[in-house]
């Protein structure tokens, strides 16, 4: 997203495409027609009956919580972590990152050494690291991360899935408005309408580029003027 433009980087085109893609998808057995999700009814990914009986091929799923995936298969069903796909060229992997647990000192508070001493604590020390060991992901920390290989960890999904993302290509920065009520919505709107086949591909595609733009429009407020443009142009 362009905020300081409020709008889309994607232009129409890009957006038809993201619609067109998401048909075929469908069409050609990739992902569950929206029906069929719905009718499982709101329920996690793990505990839908066709990813347990191994019918769903495989899932894109976070890293940190990849392990709750395995656990809910049925006996002789194995999970394991598929190449990352991407397109002939691409310049960006387009990965999202989330922190899997994050503890933050509030700025008001009257011990900042010890809350700071508390944060190192659990993120480096090595009993806290080898005591979390997983549990909460893979650590950041570089040196969590060579004790816990130092102490023969065994490997998880996630850990394998972490080292695969390192070596993708990463050059688009994630704007603070993907995650925004308002444009999740919106995004969520749309392909809902489309996966019910209220609307077609074309007119999803469409309404993906005028929708979320207006949205856009409205939630990310223009840069402050500065006190000094605002006087000359009031004096003019």
């Amino acid at each position: 997203m362009n905020e300081s433009a409020r709008r889309l980087n994607a232009d129409a085109a890009d957006t038809a495409e993201m619609a067109a893609l998401y048909a075929r998808l469908v069409r050609e057995h990739v992902i569950a027609p929206a029906p069929e999700r719905a009718s499982y009814g709101n329920v996690a990914e793990q505990e839908l009956r066709p990813w347990i009986t191994g019918k769903y091929a495989g899932l894109y799923y976070w890293t940190s919580a990849v392990g709750k995936l395995v656990e809910t298969l049925e006996p002789g069903q194995k999970l394991v972590l598929a190449p990352y796909f991407m397109r002939p060229g691409a310049r960006d992997a387009g990965l999202s990152y989330r922190p899997g647990m994050m503890i933050a000192m509030n700025s008001k508070t009257r011990h900042p050494r010890e809350a700071a001493l508390l944060i190192n604590f659990i993120f480096n020390d090595p009993f806290a690291v080898e005591a979390f060991g997983l549990q909460r992901g893979l650590p950041v920390s570089q040196s969590a991360v060579a004790l816990l290989k130092a102490k023969g960890l065994p490997r998880t999904l996630g850990w394998d899935g972490n080292e695969q993302i390192v070596l993708l290509p990463q050059r688009a920065g994630e704007s603070g408005y993907f995650e925004h009520p308002r444009v999740r919505d919106a995004f969520f709107d749309i392909l809902e309408a489309q996966g019910f086949g209220e609307i077609d591909a074309a007119e999803s595609g469409r309404r993906m580029y005028n929708d979320i733009n207006r949205v856009l429009k409205r939630v990310i407020r223009p840069p402050a003027r500065s006190v000094a443009a605002l006087g000359d142009r009031d004096a003019g």
